[in-house]
């Protein structure tokens, strides 16, 4: 058997390694007119994006990740190659036909949303009914992942239909659910579970406290933040945010949350979640300013937009991702000091993005070159692919399976 399907993460992270560059290369290169898109499609580009960075780039990673930890959050033995081999075909498939169609043929991308969407609808059966069959004493968190996994499910459908229907609806329906469900509770999920794990790795006599109720506050919040947006009250997103927002901080103060936990791999998961509350904030004020002058800020919503989504989501996968192949392929969890460099510019990549969103109203050009952003993020994962994608294809360093 060759390595890369040893391990669940190898097939998904490799395809995820490519995913971070291939769809960012195909943005910035159309905002930035470096090439012609294709003239006969009627795919909206803008959504497109959405579609490739949700459903295709992270959830690569999440689908590595969560294939390969959710035997061990439950005790059970790992999944079958059976259930590698669909789920590749499925997801990995989507992922080919999305690029190629998005250059070539309306038709393929349309076939690469329904490859994507049963590729979610398998994965939520069988980690559901891994869910249920086992037993075991602790299942809360692993709970609310199968929970946004489903949410996933349910808004990669939406967009496949969004396409084969022309409705913008339910594009507005898989953006939501996509984004401020699926991934922000997986995210926040795995985070809850792996982040004061990683922290009592590191720092001996470190006491791991988990907030019982921070997940269900955090699901309750994300349902209103969903309802919200598609019913389009932005003047209100301020109380799921501030319900959220709460749920956080508390949170974090449990964790004894500081920014320098002293090692390079733990203090990026820091840097990373530290962009969730800043999204809060962002948001709140986006909110407030809709409900007082009744002029929605757009840039300041998009501002807040990418420090969720580049700022926390991406910077997060780029800190986990970086942890399990060290760690899966049997090497030291020490991350050299190039790998160390590029996440905080990758952090200026967030800045600049966020920014952009401010100075835009000073001046308005600067919306037009949001792209800008887009070289960073490019540059940066191209180091990290460079770095580790041949990890993926090799036997562990230390000799064991996997």
């Amino acid at each position: 058997m060759l390595p890369i399907f040893k391990a669940p993460h190898r097939i998904f992270f490799a395809s995820g390694a490519m995913l971070m560059l291939l769809p960012m290369l195909w943005w910035v290169g159309i905002q930035s007119n470096l090439f012609v898109p294709n003239q006969t499609s009627t795919v909206f580009y803008a959504g497109a994006h959405m579609y490739l960075m949700c459903y295709a780039v992270l959830s690569a990673f999440i689908l590595g990740f969560i294939l390969t930890v959710f035997p061990k959050w439950l005790n059970f033995e790992s999944y079958s190659l059976k259930h590698i081999y669909i789920l590749t075909v499925l997801f990995v498939g989507s992922y080919v036909l999305a690029m190629f169609g998005l250059m070539r043929s309306d038709y393929l991308y349309k076939i690469s949303s329904v490859l994507n969407a049963l590729g979610f609808i398998y994965l939520s059966g069988l980690l559901l009914q891994s869910f249920i069959k086992v037993k075991h004493p602790s299942k809360m968190q692993p709970g609310f992942t199968v929970l946004g996994i489903i949410g996933g499910a349910v808004g990669s459908i939406f967009y496949s239909l969004s396409l084969f229907q022309n409705s913008f609806t339910y594009y507005e329906i898989s953006y939501a659910i996509g984004i401020y469900f699926y991934l922000f509770l997986v995210v926040c999920s795995v985070a809850f579970r792996m982040v004061p794990f990683f922290t009592s790795c590191i720092h001996k006599g470190y006491e791991v406290v988990r907030v019982p109720w921070f997940l269900p506050f955090l699901t309750i919040g994300s349902i209103l933040k969903v309802a919200l947006f598609i019913w389009h009250f932005p003047q209100y997103y301020f109380l799921s945010d501030a319900f959220i927002l709460v749920a956080v901080l508390f949170q974090f103060k449990q964790w004894k949350f500081k920014l320098n936990q002293g090692v390079p791999l733990l203090s990026m998961l820091y840097y990373s979640m530290i962009w969730l509350p800043i999204y809060l904030f962002l948001s709140g004020i986006y909110s407030v300013n809709t409900l007082i002058n009744g002029v929605p800020l757009i840039f300041v919503e998009e501002a807040a937009l990418h420090a969720l989504t580049i700022g926390c989501y991406s910077s997060l996968v780029y800190a986990m991702a970086t942890r399990v192949t060290l760690g899966h392929s049997g090497q030291k969890l020490q991350t050299p000091m190039l790998i160390n460099i590029i996440f905080y510019l990758f952090q200026l990549c967030v800045i600049m993005r966020v920014f952009m969103g401010f100075y835009a109203y000073i001046n308005p050009v600067v919306a037009l070159k949001s792209y800008m952003a887009g070289y960073i993020w490019i540059l940066c994962f191209g180091v990290w692919f460079i770095k580790y994608f041949w990890v993926y294809f090799v036997k562990r360093f230390d000799g064991k399976e996997g």
